[in-house]
Order: structure tokens, then sequence, then C-alpha cells
């Protein structure tokens, strides 16, 4: 349970949120609207996708939507006293949305807390971290130094997709894929191919790419 309740996170907290929506959910309509997309992204996944129950998963679904007001709710509560802990406050922010996640699949299917309904909801989980998800904690892993940050910003997509095209290279195998030549163009023209900062970018991309990757691994083991 535990996998599919991480997928919902990660799509509702990084792709579905925008910047305005960071800026919104200080205050409460804000965060209401921001704990309905995830409510709602439960919903579909869980229900219409993955096909779970709806009487055995709703007590699930509920409490995770409540921690995970409270959590953002906290978040507000502290960024008011401390508004200079940005790195700080995101980080944790995360370990206790997954936390609260390890919580409730232990709490409500303690027997299948690691089950996972189908091999694509690691994959879709792998991919959405290592697109989006790292766009977001590198940006705010950088954000005190803005000449840096900017470059992030500018290199969304490319450095987006290199890491979905170098995930999947990893993933399909290099015989498989047969595109030796590709992946030497990708790593070494494109994105990365600017004197500034593209080395850092490309080792950066690479360890991100190679974590998700056992990421992955680790979590098919867990396979239903």
């Amino acid at each position: 349970m535990f996998w599919t309740l991480l997928l919902c996170h990660l799509i509702a907290d990084y792709p579905l949120q925008t910047d305005a929506m960071v800026q919104a959910k200080k205050r409460l309509p804000g965060l209401t609207f921001h704990v309905a997309v995830h409510l709602i992204m439960l919903l579909v996944i869980v229900w219409g996708v993955v096909g779970m129950t709806w009487h055995t998963t709703l007590p699930a679904i509920l409490a995770v939507t409540a921690l995970h007001f409270a959590i953002d709710a906290w978040k507000n509560v502290l960024s008011r006293f401390k508004p200079q802990w940005v790195i700080g406050g995101y980080l944790q922010d995360q370990v206790l949305h997954v936390a609260s996640l390890l919580l409730v699949a232990a709490w409500f299917a303690p027997a299948a807390m690691f089950a996972v309904p189908a091999a694509w909801v690691i994959y879709a989980s792998g991919y959405v971290l290592v697109t989006h998800a790292w766009f977001v904690t590198e940006r705010v892993l950088t954000y005190r130094n803005k000449a840096r940050q900017q470059l992030v910003n500018a290199q969304l997509w490319p450095r987006m997709i290199s890491r979905a095209l170098l995930l999947t290279l990893l993933l399909v195998g290099w015989r498989e894929f047969g595109a030796e030549r590709l992946a030497a163009g990708l790593l070494f023209t494109w994105p990365y191919s600017a004197k500034q900062e593209g080395p850092r970018f490309l080792v950066i991309d690479l360890a991100v790419v190679a974590g998700v990757m056992i990421f992955i691994l680790v979590a098919q083991s867990a396979l239903a």
C-alpha cells in the first residue's frame, strides 16, 4: 500500500503543485485547495487506476489527507518563525510526509504494507522522482546561490528530459536500447556541454539517476 500512496504524493506534490500554489497554500484557502488536489489524486489512483475497494481504503485515504493538511500547516507555522530555514523546512516537510505514508500503510494494511499492485507504480514513482521532484529539490538546495538557481530554472526541461532518458537507458539496458551514440550525445552535448556548470550538472544528474535506479530495484522486491 505504501508505494501506491507514495506515487499519489509525488504526483500531487510536484508536477501538480505550481509555484503559485506553493505561495497560495501559505493561507488556509490555498492550503485547502492543495490538500484537495492530493485527495483527488488518491481517489483517482487508488480507486480508479489501481482498483482498490473504497470501503477498505477510504479510512487510509482520509488519514493521509488529514496528516498532509497538518504537516503543511505546521510548515506554514515554522516558516513564520524561521523564514530563513528554507532547506531545512523543505527537507523536514518531505520526511514527515513520507513518514506519514509509512504510518498509514502500517496501520491500515500491516500484512501488505509494501505490496505493489503493479510494476508501473514503482516505475512511475521513479520517473517523477528523477524529473520534477529532483528539479524542485535542486532549486531549493541552491536558493542561496541565485546565479546557479537561475541556471537550474533555465535548464528545467532539457535536464528533466535528459534524466528521464538516462533512467530509461539503465532500465532497458544498453544492448536492448542500441543507442550508444545517442547516449554519448545526450551525456556530453545536451544540456551538459555548457562550460558554466555543465560538468557539475552532469555529475549531479548521473547521481540522481543512479539513486532512483537503486530505489526502483529495491521497490521491485516488494511486488505482490
